[in-house]
């Protein structure tokens, strides 16, 4: 999460030098869904009693400049997923980000574009028993094991955006994009090897809300419909 954080920042910075520039932008926070598209990882986890929903709720950050018919900026997220049975919980969490760049138009008093996205994606699950209250010396004698595992890889992708100002300060937005992303084979935190682990995700989607604070005029060089 810091690491999104700080990304957030650094394009907010860079978005207020482009609009010093006269060149446009954009930023603000992102809330929606993803589909972490994790089908062998949620069968093996309803074969044991965990049903694993499909969706997760996102949130995050980006920021945008654009000018001459183009945009450029980028973004980063991360959310999680729950599961329980009796004595045991499941958290899956994700997170990924990258770079944006594509086209820009112009539709009315809309701005609508279609990017291309590099950037990268990773994904951790946790499975710990119930815990409960309990005296230091047993914890000594009898601890309870939590295991953690993560993959994670290249993002590559496509994505889309529709922006509608409000105001001149603020806007109202909305962003998806369907991403490849091949990632590595899971790896137990302690440095165990894991036999037998699940598939990771090769495809996943989002589409978020984007609340956008920043402004733009009319450049010679946006395209209109």
């Amino acid at each position: 999460m810091r690491r999104i954080v700080s990304v957030w920042i650094i394009l907010l910075v860079a978005t207020g030098v482009a609009q010093a520039a006269d060149a446009g932008g954009f930023g603000g926070y992102f809330l929606g869904l993803t589909w972490p598209g994790l089908g062998d990882l949620q069968q093996r986890l309803e074969s044991h009693g965990f049903q694993m929903p499909n969706q997760a709720l996102i949130h995050g950050g980006g920021g945008y400049g654009f000018g001459q018919g183009w945009i450029f900026g980028g973004f980063g997220y991360g959310g999680s997923l729950t599961a329980d049975r009796s004595g045991e919980t499941v958290e899956l969490s994700v997170g990924g980000g990258g770079f944006e760049m594509g086209r820009i138009w112009r539709v009315g008093p809309v701005l609508a574009a279609l990017t291309g996205i590099l950037g990268g994606y990773g994904t951790t699950l946790t499975l710990r028993p119930e815990l409960n209250d309990v005296d230091f010396d047993s914890l000594v004698v009898h601890p309870q094991r939590m295991a953690r595992m993560s993959t994670g890889g290249v993002l590559l992708g496509l994505g889309a955006l529709v922006v509608m100002p409000l105001t001149s300060w603020f806007s109202l937005g909305l962003r998806g994009h369907l991403a490849f992303t091949p990632m590595g084979k899971w790896e137990l935190e302690d440095g165990a090897e894991l036999w037998n682990a699940p598939d990771p995700s090769r495809w996943h989607a989002t589409v978020q809300v984007m609340f956008l604070f920043g402004g733009w005029a009319r450049t010679p060089g946006a395209h209109r419909s």
